[in-house]
């Protein structure tokens, strides 16, 4: 991908991989700014039904650590 602002491309990565859960493309850094993530990529959000942020990871083993965490989300209804 030439760049993270051609959201129809990150679009349909994103249905060629299958990932049906939400995602977010942050090309401007609002986000690595407010959560303090700067520097690190890809990062990981998870966020409850209460839209408060669970966890967060980084890296390639972020995504197994926001797995466990949705997990426990799961478990704990």
């Amino acid at each position: 991908m030439e760049s993270d602002n051609d959201t129809d491309a990150i679009g349909r990565m994103v249905s060629e991989l299958g990932i049906s859960e939400p995602c977010a493309v942050d090309s401007n850094s609002v986000f690595a700014e407010r959560f303090e993530t700067t520097g690190y990529w890809p990062y990981y959000y998870l966020f409850d039904s209460g839209h408060e942020l669970r966890r967060r990871a980084a890296g390639r083993s972020g995504f197994s650590l926001v797995e466990r965490g949705i997990e426990r989300l799961l478990a704990a209804k």
